[in-house]
């Protein structure tokens, strides 16, 4: 089984920010490790929805095609986009929510690190508040923000039941971690309301889409060589063409010419023999003249 293309959000409907942890010890500090866990990442989430024919690969625009999360952040503050807003991703576990899913309705940002260990930086929460204010700013949405925990639904398949963490008054992940989701509220949103600056906030994003415009650069590059090399193959096929016609001209004047050649040394015989025949004949009569 392989996973299918992802289902797209609704743009206009867009109403929930939910916030994740890796629950990997220790967060990635800065931008090059968050790299690299994207990638470890991207990969995991392809295991997992090849298994389950999960509706998640994307076009990859931003170098991933299967993580789950929209956005990611390090300990640094630094920040990845890894999935473009348009697409709906499997992250939140609460679908059958319906209008009030996450999945279907919202944006994920994974805050890297386990935060039932660990404490999350006020630089990893400043940025998330920052993209949050970056994303209501972009498309006049009003994100209500909520930990994983806070939504996630379980399903038991023998009872064949739906839990709700707010019915059952249990969670049913510890994600975002013990530590992470009491500022997802007190933090997270009061720097939404009133962003503030971050020492590292520059997303590697964008030199994954430099890298992408100089690729499509090169292609477009190649594409026309390729062109201009097929219109050259067409002229020398032309050339030969004509070189060929004028080959077989040249092999018919050349057999004309050796014709006429053949014509004049037989010419230059005969010619040669009738001097002769009359030079004898001449020399003959005036032998025969002296016996008269």
């Amino acid at each position: 089984m392989a996973a299918s293309n992802s289902i797209l959000l609704n743009l206009k409907t867009v109403k929930f920010c939910t916030i994740h942890h890796s629950a990997v010890t220790p967060g990635a500090r800065n931008i090059d490790e968050l790299t690299a866990r994207a990638r470890s990442y991207d990969q995991y989430h392809k295991v997992k929805a090849d298994k389950y024919s999960f509706p998640t690969k994307t076009k990859g625009e931003y170098g991933y095609s299967y993580i789950s999360y929209h956005f990611m952040i390090a300990r640094d503050g630094s920040w990845l986009q890894t999935q473009d807003e348009k697409y709906a991703r499997y992250h939140a576990s609460d679908n059958d929510r319906g209008e009030n899913s996450h999945n279907l309705h919202g944006i994920a940002i994974l805050i890297d690190g386990n935060f039932e260990t660990e404490m999350p930086t006020d630089a990893q929460l400043k940025t998330a508040g920052n993209i949050i204010r970056m994303l209501e700013k972009k498309y006049k949405w009003n994100l209500n923000v909520e930990g994983h925990s806070k939504t996630a639904l379980y399903y038991d398949k023998v009872n064949k039941v739906m839990y709700y963490p707010e019915k059952a008054g249990q969670a049913y992940t510890q994600c975002p971690g013990k530590h992470l989701l009491p500022l997802v509220k007190s933090k997270i949103v009061k720097y939404a309301n009133n962003p503030s600056p971050v020492g590292v906030v520059k997303p590697k994003n964008e030199t994954c889409k430099e890298k992408l415009e100089n690729k499509e650069a090169q292609i477009s590059s190649m594409i026309e060589q390729i062109k201009n090399l097929n219109n050259r193959v067409v002229t020398l096929k032309r050339q030969n063409e004509v070189l060929v016609s004028n080959k077989t001209v040249n092999e018919g004047r050349i057999d004309d010419l050796r014709k006429q050649l053949s014509k004049c040394r037989e010419g230059q015989k005969n010619l040669k023999e009738n001097q002769v025949r009359k030079r004898v004949e001449s020399i003959l009569k005036g032998i025969l003249s002296k016996f008269r």
